[in-house]
């Protein structure tokens, strides 16, 4: 595979990725940086942080815990709802 050809495909799957990417930063609670930065140790800064989460970087720890932070919010609004519709009802 020539090198343009190659360059052409990973751009379509970073495209790809990019969406995902894109549905995983919508779900994040505000301040998703800083907490993602805190809850690694200081092992990577904001910046780095918001790269991987806008598709610049890749990082697996990064990733994975933005997945986790996404997963909590979800839950707790979940639980929120639920608390609701309880004293609602």
């Amino acid at each position: 595979m020539k090198p343009e050809q190659l360059h052409k495909f990973s751009t379509n799957i970073l495209d790809m990725d990019r969406k995902t990417l894109k549905k995983l930063r919508l779900a994040l609670p505000k301040g998703w940086a800083q907490i993602i930065t805190e809850r690694l140790g200081d092992e990577f800064s904001p910046v780095t942080v918001q790269k991987v989460i806008y598709g610049q970087r890749n990082n697996e720890k990064i990733l994975d815990l933005a997945i986790e932070l996404a997963r909590e919010k979800k839950e707790a609004e979940e639980r929120r709802n639920r608390i609701v519709e309880e004293i609602t009802s």
